[in-house]
Formats: structure tokens, sequence, C-alpha cells
């Protein structure tokens, strides 16, 4: 919804979501997600880099354009989710910040209770939840990962938190707002 919002305002607007799934990286996340294969979390790790790493180029060649870059599941969703499975935190902050990868002007947080993404997911998905999505306690860690990363403001000085509890058009018109708010500030 942002994305569309934005080229209805006439921005040059991108979005890429990970795991891309059309990619070959991206490919082996799912089966993994979806357990089809197995992997130890360190190669999950350096596979989510490589899925990310692969647009690194296009990424900063659209930003010099002056295109508005949209990114979902990017870095600190990477870093939530493998620290929550156990990876080192400080390793992976080294590793992210050595990737030369784009660093994002705005990191949009939504803040959910486990309960509720998960009963969300659920009726997204059909009830086809990946592994990841299907643990309460699982996702409990990660949203604790991402109150860290936040609280550092790791990667990112623009973090903006989002109740994520309440109906979606609210939402997205606060997540609209905020980053029309940030953008006019540069």
């Amino acid at each position: 919804m942002l994305a569309k919002r934005l080229k209805d305002l006439k921005t040059k607007t991108v979005v890429y979501n990970y795991p891309d799934y059309s990619s070959r990286y991206g490919k082996i996340i799912k089966d993994y997600l979806y357990g089809k294969i197995e992997m130890e979390n360190d190669e999950l790790f350096f596979l989510q880099m490589l899925d990310k790493q692969k647009d690194r180029t296009k990424i900063k060649n659209e930003l010099m354009e002056g295109d508005t870059i949209i990114m979902n599941r990017y870095l600190h969703s990477q870093l939530a989710y493998q620290c929550a499975s156990g990876f080192d935190y400080e390793s992976a902050k080294k590793i992210i910040n050595l990737s030369k990868m784009p660093v994002p002007d705005i990191v949009v947080y939504m803040d959910i209770d486990t309960e509720t993404a998960l009963k969300r997911k659920k009726i997204q998905k059909s009830g086809d939840l990946d592994r990841n999505e299907k643990s309460e306690d699982y996702l409990q860690k990660v949203k604790g990962m991402y109150k860290k990363l936040e609280a550092e403001k790791f990667g990112c000085k623009n973090w903006i938190s989002i109740n994520g509890n309440r109906d979606y058009p609210t939402i997205h018109e606060e997540i609209y707002m905020e980053v029309c708010r940030i953008l006019k500030t540069w």
C-alpha cells in the first residue's frame, strides 16, 4: 500500500521482497522454511545474505537515479530472525556492516502481539505456515531481537515503531504519514 501511495504522488518507487522466492537462493530458503530440506543456522544466515547481495548493484543504481526503494524483510529482519535462532548477534551485525549493502533511511517496525501475528498469518496463508511462523515462542524471541535492534537504532537512525495490533487501514495510514513526515525533513 505504501508503494502505491508513493507512486500516486509520482514518486518512482521500487519494491524488493525478501526472501526473493524467484531467485536461486530464495528457492532454497523456501525449501528450508517449508521443511523440504534442513540446514544449519549459519548456512541460512549466509544464504539470506546472498539473496539480498544479488540485488546490491541494482539497488545502488536505482538510489543514484533518485528512486525510492521499499524493502520488505531486509537486513534487520534477517538479523532478528537468525539471531532469535541462535546466530551470534554481534557477529551478525559485523557481517551486515561489512556487506556494503545499502543502508535504509527509514526502518518501519510493526510491533504486534505474537498471538495476533499468528492469527493473521494463518488467514493470510490459509494455514500453510512456514517453520518460523508456526511457533509463538520463536516469534516472541524474534520480537525481542527487533526491540533490541530498535533500541540500538542499528543500521538506521529513523526507526518508526507502529502498533501492528490495529486494523490494516489504520496501520497503513500511520506508516504513510510517518514516512512522509521523515521524507519532508530531508
